[in-house]
């Protein structure tokens, strides 16, 4: 069957089981629980609704606020918004300028593409992707994955816990590891990282890394990955075979470059640049610290 909520409805509690419900503009839907399919068009809204199976759509200046996924889809497209999601488990997908912000994912799939955005999610499990025109800003990950694919772009994202990957030309910049991983390759960019004790940041496979700093992790450049302009105030930076660093600032902690690592113009202020077997620097200006 079919309820539909016109301009100043308001229904509450409904259960729909395997129906439609459509709510139009200036109505309202409240509390309903889902496993069948829900329309949220221009100028109406849900609030609290709880999806167990089957899809909301959420369009054209629609809102929904407060949702509970535990199984299903929530699409947001062409001007949508959501606000306040908890993903359990199943899909959120967000296209066309629309907007989620304040998402947990605790399991379960967030896409964010084609001129989407999503701001301050919190990743404790599962995976939010970001592709082909879409934006993750404020994103913190405790657990889980955030996917940066081409097109994408992520800013601002906190990392401590989890991991967040960088390929395919997908992009991001001021991110901040406590704890956990930032892998960039394939063509991935990623500017402004901060890497405190505990985080590790991976570059590889034609990846690069521009302006990092070190606070205690470590930078891990290997065959094919580039760091330029990082600065180490402590913790490592090791380029292994392939790898290739210009520009590095160790004020503190250490360079190691290991057999075909190659260093280029690096600036020893304090701490220590080791050179292994097979390593190759250029252009080292020492002021105080050492080179071995």
């Amino acid at each position: 069957g079919l309820q539909t909520v016109f301009d100043g409805g308001s229904v509450n509690g409904t259960i729909i089981d395997g129906g439609e419900q459509h709510i139009s503009s200036g109505g309202s839907a409240i509390n309903t629980t889902l496993d069948g399919y829900q329309t949220v068009f221009n100028g109406g809204n849900a609030t609290g609704t709880t999806i167990n199976g089957g899809f909301q759509n959420i369009s054209s200046g629609g809102s929904a606020t407060s949702t509970i996924i535990n199984a299903g889809f929530q699409e947001v497209s062409s001007g949508g918004s959501a606000t306040s999601t908890t993903i359990n488990a199943g899909f959120q997908a967000l296209y066309d300028s629309s907007i989620a912000s304040g998402t947990v994912i605790n399991n379960g799939f967030q896409l964010i593409s084609s001129g989407g955005s999503a701001i301050n999610t919190t990743i404790k499990g599962g995976f939010q992707e970001v592709s082909d025109g879409g934006r993750a800003i404020e994103t913190t990950i405790t657990s889980g994955w955030q996917n940066v694919l081409s097109g994408g772009v992520a800013t601002e994202t906190l990392i401590v816990g989890g991991v967040q990957t960088i390929y395919d030309g997908g992009s991001a910049s001021e991110i901040t590891i406590n704890s956990g991983y930032q892998v960039i390759s394939s063509g991935g960019s990623v500017t402004t990282t901060t890497i405190y004790r505990g985080g590790e940041q991976s570059i590889t496979n034609a990846g690069l890394a521009t302006g990092t700093i070190i606070r205690g992790g470590e930078q891990r450049v290997s065959s094919g990955g580039s760091a330029v302009d990082t600065t180490i105030e402590g913790g490592l930076q090791t380029v292994f075979g392939g790898g290739s660093v210009s520009g590095t600032l160790i004020n503190n902690g250490e360079q190691q470059v290991s057999s075909s690592g190659s260093a280029v113009g690096t600036t020893i202020n304090g701490g220590l640049q080791t050179v292994f077997g097979g390593g190759s620097v250029s252009g080292t200006l020492i002021n105080t610290g050492e080179q071995q």
